[in-house]
This record gives structure tokens, C-alpha cells and sequence, in this order.
């Protein structure tokens, strides 16, 4: 194709990393060539200028790809979080230490109502299977949901959902399992400390992405 094209083409992936801008020259490529030989089929004079013209403006273009796709500075704005480069580098399964620090974890918080039986000597099996029923549905959120979206939405995903349970199992499991001597105003202080905890240490790039998240972009 014409050099007019490639002018085109840098303009439109420039702002994507290279596996998004290679896969996106691809295509758009691979579409103008097409257009180029049906209209060159149909006679027309100058089927690669009205190819590229049919693709429309290149910064349009680039602006509605931006929307659907993830950009270089965009990506490179979630690998500054420690968290969020980890999966994207690893996976959400990684082995090793982490993979037994997220056994002990996990067996450590589905066993808090136990503990708690054996510390204040109150057990309640309703209680118990809502808070285990917030377990099962983070998990399959995590297995089930969240793994079908693209890999950095998914990423993204992942590291809200794992920031926001946390405060929310804190307080679901104090509101379930509250000491005696615990009053609901001191229930409230906890519940205010976790917001601004989790407010200091919220994963700015990946709230910030959220939303072009949950459109699934690539």
C-alpha cells in the first residue's frame, strides 16, 4: 500500500502499545487493501486514495480506538502499581510463595468465625454460612467473571475487586460477628477508619480505568 497509508496507519497505533498497534495495522491494513481491490475491480481510477479516504479521518479514528483499546501510557500508568504489574506479568494464579501466601490467607479469613467461637464463645451457623457465602461469590467473581474480560481489563478488574473486599469483609465479619463489648458507634468508627484506609491506599491508575474496564477493552 501507499506510503500515504503508512502515515496513516502511525498516526492512528502510535498511541498503543506494540502488540495493540500491531494487531491494529494488521486489520485496518488488511481492510483497506480490500476496499482498495473491489474498488479497483469496480473501475475506479484511484482505488488506493479512495481506499484510505473510506477509512476516514486518521484522529477520529485513533479517538474512537482509544475508547475500545487500552494505550501505551495508559498500561504504563497501571505497571507503576506493584499489584496490578504483578498480574499482568504473572497471572492471577502465580506460584511459589504467592501461592501459598494466598492459601494461609485464605484459610486464615474462612476460619475467623472458628477463631472467634473459641475467643468470645458465640457461633452462629447463619452468620457463618453468609460470611462464607461472601467468600464463594469473590471467588467465583474472580474465576468465572472477571477472567473472561481482556487481559489488562481483567487486571484491572481484579485490583479494585481486591482493594474494595477488603474493608468489606472487615466490616461484614464484624457486623456478623460482633464482640459484646463493641458498641455500634464504635462499629461505625471501624467502619469510617477502613474508608479512609482504603482511600489512601486506593490503586489510583486502576479506579481511574475502571470504567474503559468494564467495557471489556483490549
Amino acid at each position: 500500500m501507499s506510503s500515504e497509508l503508512q502515515r496513516w496507519l502511525d498516526i492512528v497505533t502510535g498511541v498503543f502499545p506494540h502488540e495493540t498497534a500491531t494487531r491494529l495495522r494488521r486489520e485496518l491494513e488488511a481492510h483497506a487493501r480490500e476496499t482498495a481491490q473491489m474498488l479497483q475491480a469496480e473501475g475506479h481510477p484511484n482505488p488506493e486514495a479512495a481506499a484510505l479516504h473510506a477509512l476516514g479521518n486518521a484522529r477520529e479514528v485513533r479517538r474512537r480506538l482509544e475508547e475500545t483499546h487500552f494505550t501505551r501510557a495508559e498500561v504504563e500508568w497501571l505497571w507503576q502499581d506493584s499489584a496490578t504489574r504483578r498480574v499482568l506479568e504473572r497471572g492471577f494464579y502465580p506460584g511459589g510463595w504467592w501461592r501459598l501466601f494466598n492459601f494461609v490467607a485464605a484459610v486464615l479469613v474462612l476460619s475467623l468465625p472458628l477463631i472467634n467461637l473459641q475467643l468470645n464463645g458465640t457461633f452462629s451457623w447463619t452468620n457463618t454460612l453468609i460470611y462464607w457465602g461472601f467468600a464463594v461469590v469473590a471467588v467465583l467473581m474472580e474465576r468465572f467473571v472477571i477472567i473472561r474480560f481482556s487481559s489488562v481489563a481483567a487486571a484491572i478488574l481484579w485490583r479494585v475487586l481486591s482493594v474494595v473486599a477488603v474493608p468489606i469483609w472487615t466490616m461484614l465479619f464484624l457486623f456478623l460477628f460482633k464482640p459484646h463489648n463493641m458498641g455500634w458507634g464504635e462499629l461505625l468508627v471501624t467502619a469510617l477508619a477502613q474508608c479512609g484506609v482504603l482511600y489512601f491506599l486506593r490503586p489510583r491508575a486502576a479506579l481511574s480505568l475502571l470504567p474503559k474496564a468494564l467495557r471489556n477493552a483490549a
